[in-house]
């Protein structure tokens, strides 16, 4: 049983790289002042927002014990990395 698909180890390696890659994106906008800055963040937060959603109801027994270990750590970390930079804003 899972939240997000995610089973293996390696599925959730890959779905935690695609996050790291969205907030190394929307971090850089930032840095840079980047006119693409507001979507990056956006694009960011809706998926945080989406991952969020999903899980709202079914935190530990809903998650695969690779999702509780790995994944969700992972998202956590991403909203707080986006609301540190978003200060910037």
């Amino acid at each position: 049983m899972s939240v997000y698909g995610i089973d293996t180890e390696e599925e959730c390696r890959k779905a935690i790289d695609e996050l790291l890659a969205m907030v190394d994106r929307a971090e850089e906008a930032l840095k840079i002042g980047s006119k693409k800055q507001k979507h990056d963040v956006a694009a960011l937060n809706s998926c945080l927002k989406g991952l969020f959603n999903s899980n709202r109801h079914t935190y530990g027994p809903g998650m695969s014990e690779v999702e509780v270990a790995y994944f969700w750590p992972a998202v956590q970390d991403a909203y707080i990395r986006l609301r540190e930079s978003a200060i910037v804003l």
